[in-house]
């Protein structure tokens, strides 16, 4: 167990000892599990979507790519993946992961070179992307003569996926 984020507020004095114990916070941890599983899913159902970009085709490839080579470790932990790249999170498989070896659980998105290590790094390349890469295909089978605003051919549901992968930013930290 690591001890790091430990913080204890002393609010009196006394002459006894006082004795505490730290635990593995599992339902904190599951919990950020299980939405690390909802940010990806919408990441890579944001990325099938538009594979038709070939900047952000060739990422989605390296996703893939990525998630691929990590497959064993995300089923020790719990977590499936689909035939599209998205993952799914089998519940009883994750908690026993989580009572029995958090360490293991924390190894696969935070340690140097683990998945969530590497997937940090095709966000960040997703982040770099200028807004055109998004649009430069709407805006060819979309736009009328005269086109002046690119970003109103995107759907509601493709802006606010664009929007929320570039101000996702570090999509790890919300582990541990």
């Amino acid at each position: 167990m690591q001890e790091e984020n430990i913080t204890i507020e002393l609010t009196e004095t006394t002459e006894e000892p006082i004795t505490f114990n730290v635990e593995e916070n599992n339902e904190g941890i599951i919990a950020e599990v299980e939405r690390f599983e909802s940010q990806f899913n919408d990441l890579k159902s944001f990325l099938n979507e538009s594979s038709d970009n070939k900047q952000v085709d060739l990422i989605n490839k390296q996703v893939d790519q990525l998630v691929q080579r990590f497959e064993t470790d995300l089923n020790e932990i719990g977590i499936e993946v689909n035939q599209n790249g998205t993952l799914n999170i089998d519940d009883q498989r994750l908690q026993a992961a989580v009572e029995e070896n958090p360490d293991k659980v924390r190894e696969v998105f935070t340690e140097t070179a683990s998945f969530g290590d590497r997937l940090e790094g095709r966000v960040e390349s997703i982040d770099k992307l200028p807004d055109s890469a998004f649009i430069e295909n709407q805006i060819s089978s979309q736009s009328p003569s005269g086109f002046s605003n690119p970003s109103s051919y995107l759907s509601n549901a493709q802006s606010v996926n664009l929007a929320a992968i570039q101000s996702q930013g570090n999509l790890i930290d919300v582990l541990f």
